[in-house]
């Protein structure tokens, strides 16, 4: 789920920033996109090129609210990963911020697609170790044969199983 592997510490950014004093803030990081804070609550989202795009049309004394995005494509942290990689693929997104089913205010982190890499890589890994656990288990019964597998004996050989079959 999307709770399971979403970061917490989000940076965020003040909605009473100007494009310049943000640019500011932003230009140590190496994050992409950055909600927008108003008394706590998620406001809007702006990214690192929309900020440097301003600044090159001459707008660094723009407040944020003017210029950030207002309808924030999100995600919930019960959601599945396949819903946010969904989301950020059809909108070519590289993050969604995770808010409160309840409250679409209510920042609660940010999942990124480097955060659903990383729970695929550990998904192939627990599944590399689940079949590495199944052929442990099941290895004795492919070299012993199914009778005695499981009780620490030995198949008898196949000679013997065919005379005893016979015999009964």
């Amino acid at each position: 789920t999307v709770a399971s592997m979403m970061t917490e510490e989000v940076v965020t950014l003040p909605d009473d920033l100007t494009v310049e004093e943000a640019l500011h803030i932003v230009g140590r990081l190496e994050f992409n996109g950055y909600p927008v804070l108003q008394d706590g609550r998620m406001v809007g989202l702006i990214t690192t090129n929309d900020l440097k795009r301003l600044e090159g049309e001459g707008k660094k004394d723009t407040g944020l609210t003017e210029v950030m995005a207002k309808k924030v494509v999100h995600a919930h942290p019960d959601q599945t990963l396949d819903t946010v990689v969904l989301k950020l693929a059809q909108r070519e997104l590289s993050q969604l911020p995770v808010v409160s089913r309840a409250d679409d205010k209510r920042l609660l982190g940010i999942i990124t697609l480097r955060d659903v890499a990383r729970a695929q890589d550990q998904a192939k890994a627990a599944l590399g170790r689940l079949a590495r656990v199944e052929l442990r288990l099941k290895l004795p019964r492919l070299l012993l044969g199914d009778a005695g597998a499981g009780r620490g004996q030995r198949a008898p050989p196949r000679s013997r199983r065919r005379l005893a079959a016979r015999s009964r």
